[in-house]
């Protein structure tokens, strides 16, 4: 069993820089699949997509067990730190680094969501454009805000009996950095109440 997280850690922490290239290039150019099977460049666009498919699933199955696995999470911890030593130094280094990571990423994510809920509209028209009493040129700033996304998952399309098609995760952004900010929030309040009551239970499952 041991051997089995050591590979899948491996496999997820030594492709995530591939990963990393191929979102970077379909980012800025999406790959398009050519309808010849013999094609080598379909196959091997066929090949990169599996290999995304496989390491999206991996990754989120790692995601969830470091949910639940305390042993896990240290076990992915010392792979990101590349700290080996279990000693009292090696404990303040980590209690440090993570205090600071997660003061840093409270600020970023209340950044993010200040910016999310925020709207901008800038406007300009020509004068023979424009309607009786209205400036030729305005600044609006509104307040939007949307707990899902629409378009992130489509039951429907004209044309097509049976049509589903999933996008990306059914929630605004401005929800998912709420999430975030709660999950951060509550998961270190209750880890940290927890050690203080029950010191020697820590590092324990």
């Amino acid at each position: 069993m041991k051997t089995i997280k050591k590979i899948i850690i491996g496999y997820v922490f030594y492709s995530s820089p591939l990963i990393l290239i191929l979102f970077i290039c379909t980012a800025i150019k999406k790959p398009v699949l050519d309808v010849h099977p013999l094609s080598t460049y379909s196959n091997f666009i066929l090949i990169l997509i599996l290999e995304c498919g496989v390491w999206t699933l991996t990754a989120l199955g790692l995601t969830i067990s470091m949910i639940f696995s305390a042993k896990l999470r240290n076990t992915v911890l010392v792979k990101l730190s590349g700290i080996k030593e279990r000693d009292e130094r090696e404990v303040q280094i980590v209690g440090k680094a993570l205090k600071s990571s997660y003061l840093t990423g409270m600020t970023i994510l209340l950044c993010l969501l200040s910016i999310s809920f925020l709207q901008v509209t800038i406007t300009k028209k020509s004068p023979d454009n424009l309607a009786p009493g209205e400036l030729q040129r305005s600044i609006q700033l509104g307040f939007h805000a949307e707990l899902t996304d629409s378009d992130a998952i489509i039951t429907g399309k004209e044309g097509y009996d049976i049509y589903y098609q999933y996008n990306d995760v059914p929630f605004s952004v401005p929800s998912l950095i709420l999430l975030m900010l709660v999950w951060q929030i509550a998961s270190y309040r209750y880890v940290s109440r927890k050690a203080l009551k029950h010191p020697a239970l820590r590092d324990c499952d």
